[in-house]
């Protein structure tokens, strides 16, 4: 369905309201829960099946619930809840293996009030899920363990990340599967720096190179961006490279990997006065990165990018903007691997009267796009998806 959005563009002290044209569905709204529901992680897999996970308050306390889509976006499963703890469950993020099994991670405060790392699958396409399994121990780190992210390589071997801050300060820490998720090999330090590095994105790249990005301080002063690799599963690791050199603040990078195998990484910076979304990539593996490019030019605030590409070589990237004075979801895509991008940014939420929070990106194997996001529309937060058809 061919729809019309709304998109503003500054130049200079003038904000230019556009009509833009873009095939997206309409809106439509993933769950009807008394609580709010946050925190959407979206993974697509090779059938174009999506999976959905987020964090949800309706039990009381906060819990990890699951929806799916079997039909490309058209009709959506009830949400399912896969947690039952009596503390909180967050920050959920979610991956699929060749062989069609769910890995689940979040973080969780039970049951000693101290955050961990938590892990479950589903071997039946969501219907049943294993028993939850305990990634961290506080007793063993020192630290709490927040904001865990996950990728199945070629060869299901199952990758998690985090950030701990059981070294005084946020430091990266890793553990791998090589089992489908029944047992996890120790956990492993992968950065070791000045101030706190957080944040962190990973990609499976060629050869199952595993590609993780974050956001660290410089000598405690500034946010930037960093970028390691392991090309041995995980078994050891390249020293930090910063890939950001700006007077602002760089957080929140997300990374992608094309069919030809370069990669793509996109974050937000203050560096212009206001938050806006920049982008940079390598032709090589990740040794070598182009100088940052600046995506857009709003007014507001542009944070918390995601991005997905396609088997046609485009790259798709979404954020979360507050330009029109509530926050919406922005969209915009470069047909040439970042090095020019759409003039005017999509609004993919002006239809809603809400707010519009953390978006989320899949991209299916004939190159649709599928976003979804948390919304405040219905008076509490919601998960909203919509879908753009090639």
């Amino acid at each position: 369905m061919k729809r019309t959005c709304l998109a503003v563009v500054a130049f200079g002290l003038f904000v230019v309201v556009q009509i833009v044209q873009a095939d997206w569905t309409p809106l439509k709204r993933l769950t009807w829960n008394l609580g709010g529901s946050e925190y959407p992680a979206l993974a697509v897999d090779s059938n174009s099946t999506l999976h959905v996970v987020c964090r949800d308050g309706t039990p009381g306390n906060l819990e990890i619930f699951y929806m799916k889509s079997p039909d490309g976006g058209l009709t959506w499963s009830i949400p399912k809840r896969i947690t039952w703890t009596s503390k909180r469950s967050n920050t959920p993020a979610i991956a699929i293996d060749s062989q069609g099994t769910i890995h689940v991670v979040w973080q969780d405060d039970a049951p000693e009030d101290v955050t961990g790392i938590y892990y479950k699958r589903s071997t039946d396409g969501g219907t049943t899920w294993s028993t939850m399994k305990r990634l961290t121990w506080s007793w063993t780190t020192g630290g709490w363990s927040y904001n865990p992210v996950i990728a199945v390589d070629s060869s299901n071997i199952v990758h998690v990340v985090w950030n701990d801050d059981a070294s005084g300060q946020y430091e990266l820490y890793y553990k791998r599967s090589s089992d489908g998720g029944l047992s996890w090999s120790s956990l492993k330090r992968i950065t070791w720096g000045y101030g706190h590095h957080a944040g962190a994105s990973i990609i499976i790249g060629l050869s199952n190179a595993i590609h993780a990005v974050w956001h660290g301080d410089v000598f405690g002063s500034s946010g930037e961006i960093f970028y390691k690799k392991s090309t041995d599963q995980g078994a050891t690791w390249t020293l930090n490279k910063r890939l950001t050199w700006n007077s602002g603040w760089s957080s929140e990078p997300a990374i992608a990997v094309d069919l030809s195998g370069q990669l793509h990484v996109v974050w937000d910076d203050d560096t212009p006065g206001n938050f806006d979304i920049y982008h940079a990539k390598s032709t090589d593996g990740g040794d070598n990165w182009t100088a940052a490019k600046r995506v857009n030019w709003n007014p507001g605030n542009s944070i918390l990018p995601a991005i997905g590409t396609d088997s046609f070589g485009f790259l798709h990237v979404v954020w979360q903007d507050n330009e029109t004075g509530t926050d919406e979801i922005l969209y915009k895509k470069s047909p040439d691997g970042g090095v020019s991008w759409a003039p005017v940014a999509q609004g993919l939420t002006y239809e809603n009267s809400g707010d519009s929070y953390r978006p989320a990106i899949g991209v299916d194997y004939l190159g649709n796009l599928h976003v979804v996001w948390s919304d405040s529309t219905p008076g509490n937060r919601e998960i909203y998806y919509r879908k753009y058809v090639r």
